[in-house]
Formats: structure tokens, sequence, C-alpha cells
């Protein structure tokens, strides 16, 4: 489970994560949590590429900017991201006991 707060580190790893999920899943429509799996590790295999791999880097910087433009295709994966991330936190929240009242998306 991934929380994203102001951090401005974090526009970058969105871009990492996005084009990861692209590598991964070319011709994805959908991707769902058995898709992707553990959110937590595919996110340090990201990071692993994204820190070994100088062209990945570069892909994942582009990405950002397409995110940044609003173009569709990246944006849909982002919110699918983090669905799966909302998912994933919200399971511990309910075996905590705690509800949410109110969730507040990008």
């Amino acid at each position: 489970m991934l929380r994203f707060f102001g951090d401005t580190m974090l526009v970058t790893r969105f871009g990492m994560l996005v084009e990861f999920l692209f590598e991964k899943f070319p011709n994805v429509v959908v991707v769902n949590d058995q898709a992707i799996g553990d959110l937590e590790a595919f996110y340090k295999v990201s990071k692993q590429r994204f820190d070994s791999d100088l062209e990945f880097k570069e892909r994942a910087q582009e990405v950002v900017v397409s995110l940044q433009g609003g173009e569709e295709k990246y944006r849909k994966a982002w919110a699918q991201i983090c669905e799966i991330s909302r998912r994933g936190y919200q399971r511990v929240y309910q075996r905590l006991g705690i509800k949410i009242e109110k969730m507040c998306k990008e």
C-alpha cells in the first residue's frame, strides 16, 4: 500500500510507477490487484529499475510530463494505481476498526 502526500520527489516516482506498469503490461486496459500483486513489491522493483537503468529513468521522467499535461492514457494508469493503493490501505483500516468517513481523490 502506498500513500501519497505533497512530497516533490513523489512526482518523479509517479512517473516511475506508471512507466513500469506499461512496461509490464503494455496492452493493459484495466489493471487490478491480481495483475500487479503486492503494490509495495511493485514499487520496490520499479525503484530498483529507476536507479539502475538510465533509459527507464528518462522514460519515467517523460511520463511525468505526460501526466502533468493530462494525457489520458497516463492519467488512467495512475488512477488505477491509486485505486489499488486505496483498496490496500482500506483493508488495513478495516482490520483496525477505523472507518473513513470521507475520502478525497486527486
